[in-house]
């Protein structure tokens, strides 16, 4: 079964206001419209690993669909575009009863003190660590209550890089995050780790912008 062209028909009232947001597939291919605005009949094509079912009409008349998302990584900086991408993902959660995967990625300090004629990096601080922690604690305590299974996960590197790596190995049904909505100058220069999350993830990935 070829995975990759499978799609899956999500009505964006099922589960909450999907304001701004872009939906690609693997390796950047878009799976939809581009964008989502905040029509109720709107519907965009999730390329993902799901098989279509049966799809009824709830009170209000709108179609409803049903996948197969079990799983929902959420990348966070914890500012407060990241904390957009965790809400918006709570409601996906409790609507499919989906597991969210909290994840955020430590970026390594470059010292600048040659070490056998190359860069080395030092490790985060561990106290750094430990405030990373308590504070991803507290916001799924604070915003995911009503989701059944939540997971913390810290990894050191490059954010686009170890985000896709951790979305294959949790194998992740898709990825939800916020960009920073840079422009410009500062966007041509150090890129966006969403649209390289795009390019490398395994699985669909819904950015929110």
């Amino acid at each position: 079964m070829k995975t990759n062209t499978a799609k899956r028909r999500i009505v964006e009232t099922a589960i909450g206001a999907a304001i701004g947001a872009a939906i690609a597939g693997p390796a950047g291919a878009v799976a939809g419209g581009v964008t989502a605005n905040a029509a109720a009949s709107r519907v965009k094509n999730l390329g993902a690993r799901q098989r279509r079912k049966k799809r009824s009409k709830p009170d209000d008349g709108a179609p409803e669909a049903h996948a197969d998302l079990r799983r929902i990584l959420v990348p966070l900086d914890l500012s407060p575009f990241s904390l957009r991408a965790a809400r918006f993902a709570r409601k996906w959660a409790v609507r499919f009863r989906a597991e969210v995967c909290l994840l955020h990625v430590i970026e390594p300090v470059n010292s600048a003190i040659p070490f056998a004629a190359e860069m080395f990096v030092l490790p985060p601080p561990a106290d750094h660590r430990r405030e990373i922690t308590t504070s991803l604690e507290k916001l799924a305590r604070k915003e995911f209550a009503r989701v059944a299974k939540v997971s913390i996960h810290l990894r050191e590197g490059t954010p686009h890089h170890e985000i896709a790596l951790a979305a294959k190995r949790l194998k992740a049904d898709i990825v939800i995050i916020a960009t920073h909505g840079r422009t410009g100058l500062l966007h041509a220069l150090i890129g966006s780790t969403a649209e390289r999350v795009v390019r490398h993830a395994p699985c669909p990935v819904l950015v929110l912008r």
